[in-house]
């Protein structure tokens, strides 16, 4: 638990988005949640965007989130930041590939 918390505050200190930017819900199911931490409007150069996925569930899940009328539209990638799940881009939509009882969190460019 130590090695995880000291990874978030690592993380934290490298990404502002995760310190002075807003939040955007993506998700909140019974056993999934998603949300956007984003720095900069979309047509800034600087902008930031850092995606937090949680799975609750025992069981892997596959978490969809919508990418139009989000701060996620426009996304071509996700570099994984700490997790082991994986994201995938199509159809305007990110489908991640969440394990059991798991939390990613990813830059998204």
């Amino acid at each position: 638990m130590h090695d995880w918390v000291q990874k978030l505050l690592a993380l934290r200190r490298q990404y502002p988005a995760l310190q002075d930017g807003t939040m955007q819900m993506l998700t909140a199911e019974k056993d999934e949640l998603a949300f956007l931490r984003v720095l900069g409007g979309r047509q800034e150069r600087r902008s930031s965007r850092i995606l937090v996925v949680v799975n609750r569930s025992a069981q892997p899940a596959t978490v969809r989130l919508q990418m139009d009328g989000t701060a996620l539209q426009g996304a071509k990638q996700a570099k994984t930041l700490l997790g082991d799940a994986q994201g995938q881009f199509e159809n305007n939509e990110l489908r991640v590939q969440m394990p059991a009882v798991s939390a990613w969190i990813a830059a998204v460019e």
